[in-house]
């Protein structure tokens, strides 16, 4: 019986030595498959937060881009704008200066063309005193020639009554045709000269 138990504490330790490898064993298996799947794990993890890197980069580009070409396009505005304003200005300078030249050019012409109607206007009155005049002096003329012609008749009819006039008759029948003569070229030069008027 002592040496059963002997063989029996043998076989236990010996089984119990088996068991505690086949746990070693199975442990050591379970720590590899675990430490394979956390590798994979983060090499999965890391890979993802590589693309996720990839793309964020990729969103920020096209961010900055589209932010510059904002930009661009807002400077670009910008530019246009002041442009735009400075040829408003530009154009409203012109406008108004047109507007003042026409201005003062219409207010120029209708001064010379009240200038030139008082200057007529005045030429006018003045015409019309010497025309006036003209026609007193003329209507006097033509009333002295009357009394000249009348004289000048007389003193025919009185040499024809005579037959025989006596010198100083024929000398101032003589002066009276040229004073008759002097007063018609007179009358006609007047005529004439109010006609031009």
């Amino acid at each position: 019986p002592a040496s059963n138990a002997y063989e029996l504490e043998l076989w236990r330790r010996a089984e119990e030595s088996k068991f505690r490898a086949y746990l070693a064993e199975q442990e050591a298996g379970l720590k590899d498959r675990l430490e394979s799947e956390y590798q994979t794990r983060e090499e999965a993890r890391a890979a993802e937060f590589r693309q996720r890197q990839a793309e964020l980069r990729g969103v920020e580009s096209k961010v900055r881009k589209k932010l510059q070409e904002l930009q661009e396009r807002e400077m670009s505005l910008v530019a246009e704008e002041a442009r735009v304003e400075t040829l408003r200005d530009e154009v409203q300078r012109r406008t108004e200066l047109a507007v003042r030249e026409h201005e003062e050019a219409s207010r120029r012409q209708v001064s010379e063309a009240q200038h030139g109607l008082d200057l007529a206007r005045q030429r006018g009155q003045f015409l019309e005193g010497q025309v006036a005049n003209l026609e007193a002096e003329l209507s006097g003329l033509r009333r002295c020639l009357r009394e000249l012609e009348a004289s000048r008749e007389e003193r025919q009819r009185q040499i024809e009554a005579s037959m025989a006039p006596p010198a100083e008759l024929k000398e101032e029948l003589q002066q009276l045709r040229l004073q008759l003569r002097e007063q018609q070229l007179r009358v006609e030069a007047l005529a004439a000269s109010r006609d031009h008027f």
